[in-house]
């Protein structure tokens, strides 16, 4: 899993593998879910087959944000980019870069949509010929 963060409407890639950018007593994950929880975030929200968003609660000047991996971190996204492979972009505690974040990755939600309606689309016409 790629690693970016999107700042100023642009990527820059922090790490090949997310694990590069965890302390080393956090490597050791099995579930991510749980380790997104132990870094502090919340699941948000999920577009199935394109992104799920991790959110992290509290301020940044909050004392346990401020001990926490990433501080400045507010919003995680997992992004599916072909089957089972999926990056991560790490949004820092800017409205303006959660939205431009999401308008970037609309076209994927977009084409997700689209080609959900096609398979949906072939499978009735199979079934009905």
């Amino acid at each position: 899993m790629a690693t970016y963060r999107f700042k100023d409407s642009s990527f820059v890639k922090l790490a090949d593998d997310f694990d590069d950018l965890l302390p080393d007593e956090l490597k050791s994950w099995e579930v991510l879910s749980e380790l997104y929880a132990e870094l502090g975030f919340r699941p948000w929200e999920e577009v199935a087959g394109t992104y799920e968003c991790h959110v992290r609660s509290g301020a940044p000047e909050d004392a346990a944000v401020e001990r926490a991996w990433q501080p400045e971190i507010r919003w995680l996204f997992v992004v599916e980019i072909i089957e089972d492979t999926f990056d991560v972009v790490l949004i820092e505690n800017s409205l303006p870069d959660y939205l431009a974040f999401l308008a970037a990755v609309e076209p994927m939600v977009r084409r997700n949509r689209a080609l959900g309606a096609e398979i949906k689309e072939e499978l009735q016409r199979r079934a009905q010929a």
